[in-house]
This record gives structure tokens, sequence and C-alpha cells, in this order.
């Protein structure tokens, strides 16, 4: 179906409204760059998206594999890094080559990127939304010949920090209670900045903000919509895993308790004691041991109770925030990058 730019211009919020003079020409690639953020099915949508490359290329969307290599998941970390401030997560990487480190892996990308057929990109890592200024603004000099949209899904605050602290004594990063963590991590609560942050540098009429509660039911339908393949889907699975099993799911409070315990047992011990320590939690953590897994299930939830209800209820929360961009959001991505829209923009 063929849409005239009149028509495009009446699709969707004003925030999302096309101007002849500011739309970048058909032939331009766009670059979808999905920067989170955690705890809202990114890991789901990026094995989806890794596992089922060969069908989105049939559907005109390539999922760069440049900038995967240092992650432990197919996002693109190598791609999406603080580079002037954290090292890539890499066991060999050192503070000395980390800049012409990220250089080469931007080359590699753009070499990609030059070469696909496809007219859309896209591009994933949860931790993009965290980035400052600087490396932003680096990542906007490499993309500045294409047309680039940014979605970011967020999930309600509360929600979020509870996620985070139990993600954090998941892979034992942080062991200690939840004011602790908290107290450290608060800047995860202030939505704003990020926003404001990414729209100074690629302008907020190219930021789509979506929630993770009206996406979360039908994850990667939804996600599919958002980037402009939903038209497209015969083959695409909706569903990650045989049942619909999310990816990176978060332990129930039981297993938690034991991982942060163990953690915490492993931190005293010399190393060589500690190392059977560190395997049965990895066991735990994986899932590989289900009648313990099973067993633990059945504890009272210990860790909840480390949470202060009081200060969960005073966080912000995202009604503030207009979520109703889907279609709008997908039909400008659609019509920059493609002759005939691949989503239904009627209704919108």
């Amino acid at each position: 179906m063929h849409w005239s730019r009149e028509r495009l211009k009446r699709v969707g919020t004003a925030e999302l409204r096309l101007d002849d003079d500011a739309s970048p020409s058909r032939e331009m690639k766009s670059i979808i760059l999905h920067i989170g953020q955690s705890k809202t099915g990114t890991t789901t949508i990026q094995r989806s998206c890794w596992a089922q490359r060969s069908l989105l290329l049939g559907c005109g969307v390539q999922y760069l594999e440049s900038g995967v290599e240092y992650s432990h998941s197919p996002a693109h970390y190598g791609l999406l890094s603080d580079y002037f401030k954290l090292p890539l997560p890499s066991p060999n990487f050192s503070l000395g080559n980390r800049f012409s480190e990220c250089e080469r892996i931007w080359d590699t990308a753009l070499s990609e990127i030059e070469s696909s057929t496809c007219q859309k990109i896209l591009i994933s890592c949860e931790s993009g939304w965290l980035l400052d200024t600087d490396a932003i603004g680096y990542v906007k000099g490499k993309l500045d010949r294409y047309a680039v949209f940014i979605v970011l899904v967020l999930r309600e605050p509360a929600a979020y920090i509870v996620s985070s602290y139990k993600q954090a004594i998941k892979v034992g990063r942080f062991l200690s209670t939840f004011s602790d963590f908290l107290a450290l991590r608060r800047d995860l609560l202030d939505y704003d900045k990020p926003i404001a942050r990414w729209a100074s540098q690629f302008g907020r009429e190219n930021l789509g903000i979506f929630s993770y509660e009206g996406l979360r039911s039908r994850l990667l339908e939804n996600f599919w919509q958002i980037i402009g393949v939903d038209g497209c889907t015969d083959g695409l699975i909706t569903q990650w895993g045989e049942e619909g099993v999310s990816a990176n799911v978060t332990p129930i409070d039981g297993v938690l308790l034991a991982l942060k315990t163990l953690g915490q047992l492993e931190s005293r011990l010399p190393k060589a004691v500690a190392r059977p320590v560190r395997r049965f939690r990895r066991s735990l953590m994986e899932d590989k041991l289900p009648i313990v897994n099973a067993g633990l299930s059945r504890l009272p939830c210990t860790l909840l109770c480390e949470y202060d209800l009081q200060l969960l209820q005073t966080l912000p929360t995202n009604k503030a925030i207009a979520f109703d961009e889907t279609r709008a959001f997908a039909c400008r991505i659609a019509y920059l990058s493609e002759r005939e829209l691949s989503v239904d923009c009627r209704g919108t």
C-alpha cells in the first residue's frame, strides 16, 4: 500500500510529524538504535533478532553482526559502550587501547552498514540509554550520514529498581542490602536526564519512548511493529522459547537469597576454596539444579522484606510520558526507508 506525503504528515502525534524540508530522502538508510533500558525484555529481543537474522533480512532489516563480539549475548556493547569512562566488557581489554578498539569496531560496523542491501539497520544495547553526552555525541558523529531513530523502552521506576537489584545479585555484582543499592544507583530512577541527552543529539522527534508494561504481554510482536516489520512477520517468532519463556529471567526470591549468601561466602574464602562455591553458585544461577531450585522456591519471601515499601511508593511514575507512539513511530521509520510501508498506519 502506498501513502502520499500529505497522508503521512498526518500520521501520529505532533512530535512525530514529517516536514518536507526536514525529511531525509528515501534512499538514506535508517539506523534504529534500541538503547534499553535493561530488564525490559532486551535479552529476549536481542536473542530473537540474532537467531532470525536471515528472516529479518528478508523483511529489509539487518541486525548488525559488528559490535557483539565483546558481549555474552548478541547485544552491541562494542558500539554503545561509554567509550571515555568504562572499559568494554572484555577480560583482555586495557585502558590504554580502549578508544582505538572502539574506533576499529565502529569502522567495521560502518563497512557492514554500507555494504548492506537493507535500508534499515538495527543496533541493540540495553546500557545505551545511560551513555553520557560525550559518548552519545561520538555515536552521532559516526552515524551522521544516516537517518537515526532511537527506541527506548522504560519500566515503571519502582519495578525497575527492584528488578535491577535482583539482577545485580544474580550476576554477583552487588551483595549488600536493597537500601544500599538504592543509595548507590538512585541515578537509575532519573529518566528525564538520559532522555534529554539523547534528544539533544538526535532530536526529540527521532526518539520513541515506549512503556514496558504496555509491550510485555506481546513483547516481540510489539517490537516488530515498532521497527516497522509487522507486515512481514511470516516465519518470525513472536514468543521466545518453546513456550514463550523470556530470556534472562530473574530468579525467584528464594534462589536469589541463596545466590546472595553464596556470593558473600565466596568473597570471604581463599581463592582455592572459593572455586567450588563459585561453580555451585553458577549452576544455581543458570538453573542447572532444578531440584535445589524447587526447594529454594518454597522459602519465605525474605529478600522482599528488605525493600523499603514506603520509599518505593514515593518513586516517580511513568504517567507523564506519552506511550502511544508505537504505530506512528513505526510509520515514520517505514516512510523514510521504504517505498511501501510494512505497517498499517490507518487509525494512528
